[in-house]
């Protein structure tokens, strides 16, 4: 009966051991691989932020060092936030790469050129995240990569459903860096902007009307998608009612992209496009007026001012956005 029992004892033992570390290799499962992908997710947010960053220095002037310090800067102070015990990077830090280079948006290639007229940045960074039950495998870290570019892309496409109802005049950009960069939109004409709802009539109030209420409340009527030399009806008129429409609460601080045009009688024919915010929704002494902000480095580079140009040149860079 005594020998029984202890070969009982000698079966369950074993099997504990085989369903204990069978538990913990799916702990180990589950919680570290939990783990490392919530500390990808961090440094993968890092790595966008770094590149956004150093973005607006590219083609700049700025030196080699001085771009690249500006990402590194940003990773720093966003994974030493984020990452318990993280310590801050340098430029020669293992697992870290942080070039400057070209981007071929066709075939989606990064390309390294470590010169001042660098049109991209990349970074890259591999991090051992630590794990808690793995090591009973003999996995003591799992390896998180995230990768981030930012290039140059010339603002040459406005999509569909995302046209303010305003088509800018390409004079009205030769005054702007003079005037803070900002643009007076008005009820009617001042040399500067027209109504459109981008059809090939003449737009009515009712339909300009609809694309605000597409933009402010996403009914009414989508606009299509524009490029550059499309070409749409204007209206010169005054539609005080449209303006009566527009709600500054919603629409003040939105950033949108502007069609810039060149006009001939009531047709206008898009030369380039600008990102402009939309600083004010205002009337004065009868009349009412939008003014937007133009955001430096984010206008097509198709625009061409001519010699009389007093436009800055930055204003005519490209825009810079994530690709990878």
């Amino acid at each position: 009966m005594i020998h029984r029992v202890r070969n009982k004892k000698g079966v369950i033992i074993p099997l504990f051991v085989v369903f204990l570390t069978a538990m913990l290799g799916l702990a180990a499962a589950v919680i570290d691989m939990g783990q490392a992908y919530m500390t990808k997710t961090k440094i993968q947010n890092g790595v966008d932020f770094a590149v956004l960053a150093a973005g607006p220095s590219l083609n700049s002037g700025a030196s080699v060092s001085t771009i690249k310090n500006t990402a590194l800067t940003y990773l720093n102070n966003n994974l030493t936030m984020t990452i318990v015990g993280f310590s801050n990077l340098d430029l020669t830090s293992s697992g870290l790469t942080l070039q400057l280079g070209d981007y071929n948006s066709s075939t989606m290639v990064f390309t390294v050129n470590e010169v001042t007229t660098a049109t991209a940045i990349k970074v890259e960074y591999s991090y051992a995240s630590q794990t808690i039950f793995a090591p009973v495998l003999g996995i003591n870290n799992l390896q998180v990569i995230s990768k981030g570019i930012v290039a140059n892309q010339a603002a040459g496409m406005l999509s569909a459903g995302h046209g303010f109802p305003f088509a800018i005049l390409e004079s009205a950009l030769t005054t702007a860096a003079s005037n803070s960069n900002v643009v007076n939109l008005d009820q009617g004409s001042m040399g500067n902007s027209y109504w459109t709802a981008y059809t090939a009539g003449n737009p009515s109030a009712a339909e300009v009307r609809a694309v605000l209420d597409y933009i402010q409340y996403m009914t009414g009527t989508s606009p299509p998608a524009l490029s550059i030399g499309s070409t749409f009806n204007i209206d010169s008129g005054n539609m005080t009612g449209d303006y009566m429409d527009m709600d500054p609460l919603i629409l003040e601080g939105q950033t949108h992209l502007f069609p810039v045009v060149t006009e001939s009688m009531n047709t206008a024919t898009v030369a380039g496009f600008i990102g402009a915010t939309i600083s004010d929704v205002y009337s004065s002494m009868g009349s009412n007026y939008v003014t937007v902000t133009i955001l430096p480095n984010y206008t097509s580079s198709d625009l061409s001012f001519g010699s009389s140009a007093t436009v800055s040149s930055n204003l005519l860079a490209g825009s810079r956005g994530l690709v990878e």
